[in-house]
């Protein structure tokens, strides 16, 4: 055998939307091309062999049945071209080649499996293709992607694009892949790298990705600035597990990394910026290597709990559901118990936080074991639930730090593993606070040296009592300390040189460091004072010093020191404060300030506490005709300072900017605040003490509205605000915002806070605001409030607590992005619409992976047939009561959710009364549509618990458009309401609503196709006049009444086909008034499978009232009469091959029970009247037909009358409860029939009438 694959060859399906495709499956055995243009259909798993070449040239489709592979074991060679991408996709998917017979037509993201490249012998080059809608695989791997390579050979991907998958976009064991210009979407992973492979990538774009970008376990994570990764800030990256040698992290896009279970590493390095979080009980293991965590002033490493919501965002995705804890998970462990002489950890500005849960014994947020030389420098180790540092043997420094707030102990000093050299610095300038049991805890034979640090108390009781010691283990040697101020220990980190500021560390040769170099101070008295450098020469420093009482009086004159050395290798090292260490390569001298303002000599390194309070501030008013900038520091605006267009206002990483009650910033110009992470910019009132100097006259009691604003005018300039790491707070004293951009005024607010505001927190008139991850709290009126025609984006922010709304929209256009918002704690939990005009843009407000809702306040009317209101996917919309939502021109809404603001399921409790209210129907009015302009485009959407008068869809007037893929459930009223609308509704679910799914008034141009309507009150589909519309397929099933109804002066012209009926009420087409001035043609309403008949079921008497129309019956028609009723025409009355019955037949072939009564009502004589030609120019053909159980009222089944003529043959006409025929006067031939059981004659003939044939009947009574 040749070839093992199974090729079933061309289909050609004789439908509109179906054309030729080659169908696939099975083994490739021998080398085989797919060739270009050409759709190919996976019905199963197709397997290349070992050895052999599948190759696939650019422009070929391949569409996936469900769950279907292509798995490799040999080579895979895609040839896609930019303009001639190759597709690996879904059989629902109709947008890309040819339509695959079966095809719903609406893909999903897991309708199919994987491309994989599997075992030692497979590989792959791949170009230009897009794989989508995969990633149910049944390959047996529990981590599943779209595009798998495991334990492959070397192989290439680029100008990659993976959309709509199930799990993971990109799948990579131990196997080397090279990885160029690879775009993952709409994934809730993105990459998964496991095992030795060493890939390498450059451009990648992850977005959006819902829960992980990248998931590493066991494998190599190398430098993430190569990936050129384009994604949102905060994403998270995964480690399982373990990494390999030489992995880094490193603060890309701001990205976040996520420690889950134990990892373990040998050497790692962590970049500057890099937030890492653990997940519970997860550590991170450095076993006989090197960890180096480099961050910076600026920019340090964060290590915290995946529950810490405050760096890296909500990580966990439960909104405030959760919060960090001490013991969260187990900490950093350095662990060189194999191989002390390799082991070491340095760890550098870097936070680490809720550690301490236990691992072999030990519990800390940082473990030292048995580690040579290890460094734990300008760093915070808080808030474990055991030790904050544990040293096990060997060299460990801590310096510049701050301990504090742990369970139990600061820092333990432990016996290790021999040799143990046990030595454990903490000298200098660390801050230890708040330990139940120890700061410092030694059990070590060797000595702590814990000289010049801040143990919160000056009294050396206190402190002892606070470091202890084993029996004979070394001492904790603490004195002499300084005490600082119970601040946050990072106020006391900068030097003043010669009235400029300057961040440590300052490193300089002795001979190079300037002379005239000013120091301040602060003593734990609360005493200030000043150093100066005032002669230094390569071997000798001379300095000047002098102390302060808190009063200004003098407590210590000036008084000089010389300090000799021997030797030129001396420099000056100025890092928080002062560290003065003189060395040479023979002899060290170092010296600190003592708590008593006195400078003394020891042994150890100088570190002094540098105060803020000793500052002073800049005054500013009026306005600047030039650009300027405003450095660190305080400054002061008394008044309304004016930056006029052309000029820019710089504000600077630092600074705090102040404001009397009349003080405003004026921007007709530029204003530029960039702050740093770390290091935000205060924007804030005068009587805040908390930022920056002191100002005169405080009263160090902030309240909303103690200043003015921000305030940008655009009629006046450029007037633009680019604010981010700023803080605005207790300002809003007028109308609008705490910053106001108005008249075309734009603005870019990214990682701010806005809070305190007696008005709304930002404000926007006019205007072009763009808001990236800010927060929005205890502002007296909303987060954010804008209007007229101000485009509003707002992402990944959050409100709290604010006095109204989140964001308010009070009037005008409404264009913006809104994503992954939260809020809590408001009055209502949205982003309210009072009013809008013109075109408005809902977007990505909410979303299962986070958000908020719009929620529509009033009624929003468009009364302009131009203008837009879009919709866009993953948006939720929320009702108030009794509204609705009307236009006269487009609605665009596309994967949307627009529900009551009671409903709690769908974005939380925005109304925000816990359980007091539940969602119902009715609760708001509906979307209409009105006039011939409005177009509908609602594809994909869900839409409750409207319709409190109306349909909860209504089209007026002649409005049209298409509502697709949807479901519009709980409607008090009816679902969709068509009227004189061109309208298509097709693959919907119109369920559960208390009329009818849909009421259609003269909607001729309607199609409804391939719907689920169902659990209504009423009816399915209620049609009242006009011409019939389009209803084919459809499943209408569990409606309370008739699964379609033709309620009033209807004018029957279409054939129903493919339509399901089960469980209604009636399981048939209930006709209750005709338009008996035109033609009816009744067809028959043939089901699924296509052999099933449903019948039409008269519910009153029908009257064709013209001579000159016509009531027809085609081939295969079932036509039941309610008890009593007739149909009567003066026009003609044809029907060939139909039967005619009473509601009660429950007659398999006649369409069963449609009453669902089961045997409590069963046929009989007479159940309904007859069918009649009542005049002369009236016609009545019947052949082939079936009459049965009419002739109530002494009355004949079919009756001829006054000279109308026809015929009868080939017919059944029995069981009438008088006469079969009835034939009175005119020309009427009866042939060829059977009469059976007729209660009175089988054919009753008027008397003196010579016009009438009869021949070959047969009557049985």
């Amino acid at each position: 055998m040749k070839k093992l694959i199974t090729l079933i060859g061309i289909i050609l399906i004789a439908t509109a939307n179906t054309f030729a495709y080659m169908a696939v499956s099975g083994n490739i055995t021998t080398d085989q091309t797919w060739t270009t243009g050409n759709t190919y259909y996976v019905t199963s798993d197709v397997v290349v062999w070992e050895g052999v070449t599948l190759t696939i040239e650019e422009d070929v489709i391949v569409k996936f049945n469900v769950s279907a592979d292509l798995r490799v074991l040999g080579i895979l060679d895609v040839n896609g071209v930019s303009g001639g991408s190759v597709f690996f996709t879904s059989k629902n998917d109709d947008t890309v080649g040819e339509t695959i017979y079966g095809s719903s037509g609406i893909p999903g993201n897991d309708d199919w499996g994987t491309v994989i490249m599997l075992d030692a012998n497979a590989s792959a080059t791949i170009s230009y293709a897009t794989f989508r809608y995969g990633g149910d695989s049944t390959v047996g791997i529990w981590k599943q992607g779209i595009l798998m390579f495991r334990d492959a050979q070397a192989s290439s991907i680029d100008h990659i694009f993976i959309q709509q998958g199930y799990y993971f976009g990109l799948y990579i064991n131990n196997t080397v892949v090279t990885v160029d210009n690879l775009d993952i979407s709409n994934h809730n992973y993105g990459i998964y790298l496991e095992g030795t492979s060493t890939s390498s990538f450059t451009n990648i774009w992850l977005d959006p990705i819902y829960q992980r970008l990248i998931t590493v376990q066991n494998a190599q994570l190398t430098d993430l600035s190569t990936w050129n990764i384009t994604a949102d800030e905060n994403q998270c990256i995964e480690i399982y597990d373990g990494i390999e040698d030489q992995s880094e992290f490193n603060n890309d896009d701001n990205l976040v990394y996520i420690l889950r279970n134990e990892v373990w590493a040998h050497d790692l390095d962590i970049e500057e910026g890099v937030t890492v979080k653990a997940d519970i009980g997860s550590a991170l293991i450095i076993t006989d290597g090197v960890l180096d965590v480099n961050g910076s002033r600026d920019y340090p490493v964060i290590f915290t709990s995946i529950l810490d919501d405050e760096f890296g965002g909500d990580s966990n995705g439960d909104g405030a559901a959760t919060s960090p804890d001490k013991g969260d998970w187990k900490g950093i462990i350095v662990d060189g118990n194999s191989n002390p002489l390799t082991a070491k950890g340095t760890i550098d500005w870097c936070w680490v936080y809720y550690g301490g849960q236990q691992h072999n014994g030990l519990g800390a947020n940082i473990s030292f074991i048995d580690t040579r030389y290890s460094n734990f420098l300008n760093s915070r180790s808080e808030n474990s639930n055991s030790f904050g540092i544990i040293n096990v043997g060997q060299s460990t420094t801590v310096r510049s730090s701050a301990i504090m707030n742990n369970d139990t102990v600061g820092i333990g000093n432990y016996t290790g593993s021999s040799p143990d050299y046990g030595t454990l610095i903490t000298s200098g300038n660390n801050v230890f606070r708040n330990h139940q049991v120890f700061h410092i805890w030694n059990t070590n034979a060797n000595d702590v040296d814990s000289y010049g640090n801040d143990w919160g108390t000056n009294d050396s009781a206190t402190i002892s009592a606070r470091v202890g010691n084993s029996f004979s283990s070394g001492d904790v040697l603490f004195d002499p300390w300084f005490e600082k101020e119970d601040l946050h220990w990072q106020s006391f980190d900068k030097t003043t040189i010669e009235n400029e500021t300057l961040y440590g560390p300052l490193s300089l040769p002795a001979e190079e460091t300037p002379e005239g170099t000013i120091i301040l101070y602060k003593t734990s008295e609360g005493r200030y004072g000043k150093m100066k450098i005032i002669d230094r020469v390569a071997s000798s420093i001379d300095l000047w010093w002098e102390t302060y009482n808190a009063d200004g009086t003098t407590y210590s004159a000036g008084t000089n020191l010389h300090i000799y050395y021997s030797g030129d290798a001396s420099f000056c090292d100025l890092d928080r404060g002062i560290r003065g260490t003189y060395l040479n390569t023979q002899s060290e001298a170092e010296f600190y300030l003592h708590n008593n303002g006195d400078l003394i000599m020891t042994g150890g390194i100088a570190e002094f506490a540098i105060s803020y309070s000793y500052c002073s501030y800049t005054t500013h008013n009026g306005s600047t005709t030039v650009s300027e900038t405003w450095g660190e520091g305080t400054h002061y605006v008394t008044g309304n300072f004016t930056i006029y267009g052309g000029d820019t206002l710089f504000i600077e990483p630092g600074a705090v900017v102040k404001f009397a009650p009349t003080g405003r910033l004026t921007g007709n110009g530029v204003i530029q605040a960039i702050g740093a992470q770390y290091d935000s910019i205060y924007f804030t009132s005068a009587n805040d003490d908390i930022h920056g100097c002191i100002i005169d006259g405080s009263n160090a009691n902030p309240q909303a509205g103690d200043w003015g604003a921000a305030y940008f005018n655009g009629n006046s300039g450029e007037a633009n605000g680019k604010f981010r790491f700023c803080k605005f707070s207790y300002g809003g004293n007028s109308s609008g915002g705490i910053v106001t951009f108005n008249y075309g005024a734009t603005g870019n607010m990214d990682q701010c806070t806005f809070e305190h505001s007696s008005v709304s927190g930002l404000y926007s008139y006019q205007s072009d605001i763009h808001v990236d991850s800010c927060t929005f709290q205890n502002n007296t009126n909303h987060g954010i409030q804008y209007q007229y025609y101000s485009l509003v984006d707002v992402d990944n922010s959050n409100f709290w607590n604010n006095g109204q709304y989140p964001v308010y929209v009070s009037s005008g256009e409404l264009i913006g992005s809104n994503r992954n918002n939260n809020s809590a704690g408001n009055l209502l939990e949205g982003i309210v619409i009072a009013s809008v005009s013109g075109d408005v843009t809902l977007s990505n407000s909410w979303s299962s992976h986070g958000g908020i809702p719009y929620i529509i306040l009033n009624d929003l009317s468009i009364y302009s047939s131009t203008h837009i209101f879009n919709i866009n996917s993953g948006t939720l919309v929320k009702m108030n009561s009794g509204v609705k939502l009307f236009t006269r021109g487009t609605i665009n809404a596309t994967a949307a959710y627009i529900t009551s603001i009671k409903d709690d399921s769908k974005g939380g409790d925005s109304n925000n009364d816990g359980n007091a209210t539940s969602p119902a129907p009715g609760d708001w009015e509906n979307i209409e549509f009105q006039y011939g302009d409005a177009v509908s485009n609602i594809q994909s959407c869900e839409i409750t618990y409207g319709g409190s008068s109306t349909a909860a869809i209504y089209f007026s007037n002649g409005a049209g458009g298409q509502v697709y893929n949807s479901k519009i459930k709980y409607s008090q009223n009816h679902g969709i309401q068509p009227s004189n609308s061109p309208l298509e509704i097709y693959y919907c679910e119109i369920t559960d609503n208390i009329k009818s799914g849909m009421y259609v008034y003269n909607a001729d141009s309607l199609n409804i196709h391939h719907n689920t309507i169902s659990d209504n009150t009423e009816h399915g589909i209620n049609v009242y006049g006009g011409e019939s519309p389009t209803i084919d397929n459809n499943d209408i099933e569990g409606n309370g009444l008739y699964s379609i109804y033709f309620s009033g002066a209807s004018n029957i012209t279409r054939q129903f086909i493919g339509n399901t009926f089960a469980g209604n009420g009636t399981d048939g087409i209930g006709i209750y008034s005709l338009d008996g001035n035109k033609k009816n043609t009744f067809y028959a309403c043939a089901g699924l499978p296509y052999y099933t008949a449903y019948p039409y079921v008269f519910l009153n008497s029908i009257h064709i009232y013209s001579s000159t129309d016509t009531i027809q019956f085609m081939p295969g028609t079932i036509v039941k009469f309610m008890e009593g009723k007739y149909l009567q025409s003066r026009g003609a009355i044809l029907a060939e091959n139909t039967v005619f019955t009473s509601i009660h037949d429950d007659s398999p072939d006649y369409g069963g029970d449609t009453e669902h009564n089961g045997n409590t009502v069963t046929a009989a004589k007479g159940d309904w009247h007859y069918i009649t030609a009542d005049m002369g120019s009236s016609i009545m053909e019947f052949d082939n037909c079936y009459v049965n159980y009419g002739g109530s009222g002494n009355s004949a089944e079919l009756r001829f009358e006054s000279g109308a003529s026809g015929y009868v043959k080939n017919s059944t006409i029995k069981n009438s409860l008088a006469d079969g025929v009835y034939i009175q006067t005119g020309e009427v031939e009866l042939r060829d029939n059977m009469f059976l059981f007729n209660g009175r004659y089988g054919i009753s003939v008027y008397s003196n009438n010579d016009n009438t044939l009869i021949h070959n009947n047969e009557i049985h009574q």
